[in-house]
């Protein structure tokens, strides 16, 4: 055990009776049509069993022509919002960060961020980390800070550059910065640009936008001349292309994924009258739903209204009759808040055990079928063990308080469970996936 590890985290336990419940699924899309050629407006969206979106009938509105969209980590009613810089008559306009506020189904409050005009055609992403909103513009990589403030340029973007769309896993952004280049920046150094991924073997394609998935890795969807549409999975550590799958719509502009339901959201381009933008869902990469939907969009972004706290990681092996140990979570990852808590939800009074590591690119994840238990993967490299029990419900958690000693801002964490399953193989056991937690802030 690395004790000392586990000293500067001063991570107090407990066990909470049962775990956080889940929300209905909302889905919030930008860049809805004010006019023939002016985006401008927010439209709010729901999951239905026939097609990936219907549309609430109490759609939002909004003039400042929003481009991109990123849900608080913290607050899941505000919502960031980035903005295209177009006047009402189509003329050049500002640029802003923006808080909206959305409760009942409609926009209760907002605040502009920037205390400055913003030099930017557009502001393509937002993504609030800590105290910040970070975002990709036409121009600079930057932040604003959540409260309101000056704007801080973080990295001036060559002219020869051409932003398409950033994401993060709270430790680094992963900036989509021309057609078939990624770049990687560290948070902890928020002014270097790393190289991260070229992709050379889809030269007849180009990036539209990113996002990360809920491993932790990148989602990418291209379009080539033809508009015809990929979705591609990167690894968070190498960008080496892990799975990729042709989508049809016509082009692809944003993506997203349920962070409980794990169904990928892609919307698409404008189709070829230039009139509407469909939409597919994704699960188990294969198209599941659509393409449906005549969204009139000009520049979609679209975010699932659900805070993602953990990154899933790996495949949990199941039980007899096939249920598996499902890890999950509640509360936020800081090391300035107490509060936050990772979950079991699996069989009633079963006995488990939580083991949590530091992440460590060294170790991989490995097969306990040498001790009689195949397709049960150990994913952490443990600092610590804790034993526990399920409810008569089949919850169980672990709590942690407020680090105290340590500054854990950017540390990834990987966590798991394994559970008591008598007869399920030799060894008795099954294991969760393993959960990739990032200390925000």
């Amino acid at each position: 055990m690395k004790r000392a590890a586990f000293a500067a985290l001063s991570v107090l336990l407990s066990y909470p009776s049962s775990a956080a419940q889940e929300a209905p699924t909302q889905i919030l899309v930008a860049g809805l049509r004010a006019g023939t050629t002016v985006p401008g407006g927010l439209l709010l969206l729901k999951t239905g069993a026939a097609s990936p979106f219907q549309a609430i009938p109490a759609s939002l509105s909004f003039t400042q022509n929003p481009a991109s969209l990123a849900l608080d980590g913290v607050d899941p009613t505000m919502v960031y919002v980035g903005t295209y810089g177009r006047a009402a008559n189509g003329d050049p306009g500002p640029c802003h960060v923006l808080a909206l506020r959305i409760a009942n189904d409609k926009i209760v409050s907002y605040q502009q961020l920037n205390a400055e005009p913003m030099s930017e055609d557009y502001v393509s992403t937002v993504i609030p980390i800590g105290n910040e909103v970070y975002y990709l513009g036409r121009r600079t990589i930057g932040s604003v800070p959540k409260g309101g403030g000056p704007v801080s340029k973080l990295i001036e973007l060559p002219d020869w550059m051409d932003p398409r769309g950033m994401a993060s896993d709270g430790r680094f952004l992963y900036a989509a910065v021309g057609p078939r280049y990624i770049v990687k920046i560290d948070l902890a150094r928020p002014t270097v640009i790393q190289s991260f991924a070229r992709l050379k073997q889809y030269a007849s394609e180009q990036i539209q936008n990113v996002a990360i998935d809920n491993a932790g890795d990148l989602l990418v969807v291209t379009s080539d001349l033809t508009l015809q549409a990929r979705l591609l999975l990167l690894d968070h550590a190498s960008g080496q292309v892990l799975k990729q799958i042709r989508l049809p719509l016509f082009g692809a502009r944003a993506v997203a994924q349920d962070p409980d339901t794990d169904t990928i959201y892609i919307v698409g381009g404008r189709d070829a009258n230039g009139s509407s933008t469909s939409a597919v869902t994704v699960d188990y990469w294969k198209v599941s739903k659509g393409p449906v939907g005549n969204i009139p969009n000009a520049l979609p972004s679209l975010i699932v209204m659900k805070p993602r706290n953990i990154y899933r990681k790996g495949a949990a092996c199941t039980d007899i009759d096939g249920r598996y140990a499902k890890i999950g979570s509640s509360g936020r990852a800081s090391s300035q808040r107490s509060g936050f808590a990772l979950t079991l939800d699996t069989k009633p009074n079963r006995q488990a055990v939580f083991s949590l590591g530091i992440e460590r690119s060294g170790f991989k994840a490995f097969d306990l079928a040498f001790l009689g238990a195949p397709g049960c993967l150990i994913g952490v490299e443990p600092f610590l063990l804790r034993l526990t029990r399920t409810d008569s419900a089949g919850h169980a958690s672990i709590t942690f308080g407020r680090p105290t000693a340590l500054s854990l801002h950017a540390v990834v964490l990987n966590a798991q469970w394994l559970v008591d399953a008598p007869g399920v193989n030799a060894l008795g056991i099954m294991t969760s996936a393993t959960a990739r937690i990032v200390v925000r802030d």
